[in-house]
């Protein structure tokens, strides 16, 4: 089997950003940031991905995954915001988005990149002044590097193509001249992907989905407002007649 070009390789690991809808803190508090780590660690384990790091502040998350389908990464962090914004909005007695957009996805395609990106989330706090060293921040895979506990084994050093002696060095250095994208968003995700996590997360068929106007008209104004989906796309995807989906976004 021939070998892999080095770019394709690396280009399976994407930089994730998910921000709070206008920038709110959305994990301010403990409880809030173990939740939405906990819905990370469990749902990664449906998909072939791998993660690599994370770091879970108050009003954003970042996180390096790497998986050879960028489908597969839409799915996971979909139905991770997904089940994360049913809770918050449920603990906090509020209604409406939780979360900016979607998410930010960037590939990565050299291993410089790669190393200062993974810095670069682990130092995350430390450049908000939250703590003065990386290690005294509970909620990144800082410390599971350093001790190798959590997220960190064998197989991330050989994907990192670092060995036992040399990784923390090199995974310790931060080049600020490394610029990291801004947040912008282009959608990899089909409509249908979203009904059917719609779907699961809601625990119903599509049967019940189309006998409930409220978990339709939550469902249409999930797909038009934050996946930006045009009425004809939802219209062709429900199976519903582009007047009914009209009348039902403007019913009170």
């Amino acid at each position: 089997m021939p070998r892999q070009p080095r770019s394709i390789i690396l280009s399976n690991f994407i930089h994730i950003m998910v921000q709070g809808i206008n920038k709110e803190y959305i994990f301010s508090s403990s409880k809030e940031k173990n939740k939405y780590l906990n819905l990370i660690k469990e749902k990664v384990n449906d998909f072939k991905i791998i993660m690599i790091a994370y770091c879970i502040m108050d009003n954003h998350t970042h996180l390096l995954l790497n998986s050879t389908s960028i489908s597969e990464i839409s799915n996971l962090m979909l139905r991770i915001n997904t089940s994360y914004a049913k809770w918050y909005n449920l603990n906090n007695q509020r209604v409406g988005y939780v979360f900016r957009d979607r998410f930010l996805s960037e590939p990565i395609t050299d291993y410089k990149y790669l190393y200062n990106c993974i810095s670069y989330i682990h130092n995350n706090p430390v450049k908000a002044n939250i703590v003065v060293s990386p290690n005294s921040y509970y909620y990144s895979s800082y410390n599971d590097y350093k001790n190798q506990t959590g997220i960190f084994n064998s197989n991330i050093l050989n994907l990192l193509s670092l060995t036992q002696s040399n990784y923390m060095s090199i995974l310790s250095k931060l080049d600020d001249k490394q610029k990291f994208k801004d947040y912008e968003f282009v959608s990899t995700i089909s409509p249908q992907e979203i009904i059917n996590n719609f779907l699961l997360t809601n625990n119903i068929n599509t049967i019940t989905l189309l006998k409930s106007s409220v978990l339709l008209k939550q469902l249409i104004i999930l797909l038009k407002e934050e996946y930006k989906f045009p009425i004809t796309e939802i219209s062709k995807y429900l199976n519903i007649h582009r007047n009914k989906i009209y009348r039902i976004l403007n019913n009170k």
